[in-house]
């Protein structure tokens, strides 16, 4: 590709005598970088063979090329109006190259030519205006071409800068970045953008140096960094990270714009501490109560007021979670305890190996249930591993007729079954005895025996046989009356019988 084109008038014989205008190498009839021009590559008789570029003076392969490469081509797609994004595109004269796509140089938001967009400073080819190119040995500073051995930063060939910093020579003169990169610490690096405020970091002094020049996140994306954020707390720099607030604590910009660590909202300050009144350890604390123990124990959640039982678990005996499915004293239930020889399991006392339940609510042992009549044994403390019956109680007791071995306060009793009532010594039916029929706590009952009759007690009423009807024989006025009211029966005198 030849550069420019600008033909001297050295063969012109009205022009003879006058100096050579070129800026750049002069061949006869050619002015042009003999270290690009594939036609003048080194010299004015070297021309490249077609699979080959000039590079630096020398023909080079083109399949050696680094960057973009074409036949005989080796550059940049973004750039290169002759190559503009591919090998065949050619931008039209007033047409430049902008990231790999030809754009009308009026649209130039920088400074223009005709076919060019860019930056008079710096631009060699264009240095301060559209017609003044810098010489090989020269680079474009503030607008004016400047020999490259004066230069005091980094140099390469035509240029002078910083290689650190300078896209187009990103850590050495060959390395350019590409539109969407930017050159930190002498790398190419993907460009990140930080929200407003925010502060954008590619090292940290923290990581590094106090100067923040010596480490470099080059694996790792750009960091923001947030002057508000509790671990960057007041930041200024990526050199000055400002303070890491404590651990719950938030950082406030104050109104003299000023930034200080502070509890978040809805935490209580004590001291140094920020104290959550939903933890565990401080439950429905308040700026008054700070002092006080409000603590949870182990199976209590917080609900941000006051301890609650975990889930699954219920309060049973005043304060204390308990879980119902397995706690032997309030299985099932609060205040339901398993015997000694049950566990609780899912929610139900359950008799321990070697034990059985007879037929009431203590498990026993399996040789002390003699065909499943416990009545026998009602309270025994016996088993299988105690032969010699030296414990108390050993064997129980047995259990009279109708009687029936209860759990009654922590002890095994011999009680009558429920509604049934104790007459000398012996439970009764109150809806069945003949003796005591319709009993209470407070009434013994009627005695339903007539003689001479069949009678019977049910649901507690005195009952004949034959039709009859039971009475109660009494007098008013010297008249006997009969009645067959129950209320009356029982106020009545003994003379009762059955009667039509």
């Amino acid at each position: 590709m030849i550069a420019a084109t600008l033909f001297c008038s050295c063969s012109d014989d009205s022009k003879k005598g006058e100096e050579n205008t070129c800026p750049q190498d002069a061949c006869e009839g050619w002015c042009g970088d003999l270290k690009s021009d594939k036609d003048h590559c080194g010299n004015c008789e070297t021309q490249c063979n077609p699979d080959e570029y000039c590079d630096a003076g020398a023909c080079k392969k083109t399949d050696s090329c680094t960057q973009d490469a074409c036949e005989g081509w080796c550059g940049d797609f973004k750039t290169d109006k002759d190559h503009c994004g591919n090998c065949e595109t050619a931008c039209n004269p007033d047409e430049y190259c902008g990231d790999g796509t030809c754009q009308k140089t009026d649209s130039c938001t920088q400074d223009k030519c005709e076919g060019w967009c860019g930056d008079f400073k710096t631009d060699k080819d264009h240095c301060g205006n559209c017609e003044t190119k810098c010489g090989s040995d020269e680079y474009c500073d503030a607008g004016t071409c400047k020999k490259t051995n004066s230069c005091t930063q980094d140099k390469c060939e035509g240029w002078c800068g910083d290689l650190q910093t300078d896209k187009g020579h990103c850590g050495n003169c060959e390395t350019k970045c590409g539109d969407n990169e930017e050159c930190i610490i002498g790398d190419c690096v993907p460009m990140v953008s930080c929200e407003e405020g925010e502060i954008q970091c590619y090292c940290l002094a923290n990581e590094g140096t106090p100067d923040c020049t010596d480490t470099y996140r080059k694996d790792s994306s750009p960091l923001c960094i947030n002057p508000l954020a509790g671990d960057s707390c007041g930041a200024k720099s990526c050199a000055d990270l400002g303070k890491q607030c404590p651990i719950g604590w938030t950082c406030n910009q104050t109104d003299d714009e000023q930034y200080e660590c502070g509890c978040a909202e809805g935490l209580v300050t004590n001291s140094n501490t920020c104290l959550d009144p939903y933890s565990s350890q401080f439950c429905g604390v308040t700026q008054e109560t700070i002092s006080t123990d409000l603590s949870c124990d182990s199976k209590e959640l917080c609900n941000g007021t006051e301890c609650q039982c975990a889930q699954g678990l219920e309060k049973c005996g005043g304060d204390a979670c308990v879980d119902v499915l397995s706690d032997n004293k309030n299985c099932g239930k609060c205040g339901n305890e398993c015997d000694e020889y049950a566990t609780c399991q899912n929610g139900t006392c359950v008799c321990n190996d070697g034990y059985s339940r007879c037929d009431t609510e203590r498990c026993a042992d399996n040789i002390k249930c003699q065909e499943s009549d416990y009545n026998q044994h009602c309270g025994a403390k016996g088993s299988a591993n105690d032969p010699d019956e030296k414990s108390d109680n050993w064997w129980g007791i047995q259990c009279a007729e109708n009687e029936k071995c209860k759990l009654v306060e922590g002890t095994y009793q011999c009680i009558c079954p429920e509604k049934w009532l104790m007459f000398d010594e012996v439970c009764t039916n109150p809806d069945t005895s003949i003796q005591h029929c319709g009993a209470t706590k407070d009434y013994n009952g009627i005695n339903c025996r007539v003689n001479g009759y069949e009678t019977q007690c049910m649901v507690g009423n005195c009952v004949c046989s034959g039709g009859l009807t039971f009475v109660a024989i009494y007098e008013d006025n010297g008249v006997q009356k009969y009645t067959d009211r129950s209320n009356e029966i029982k106020e009545a005198s003994k003379k009762r019988r059955c009667s039509l």
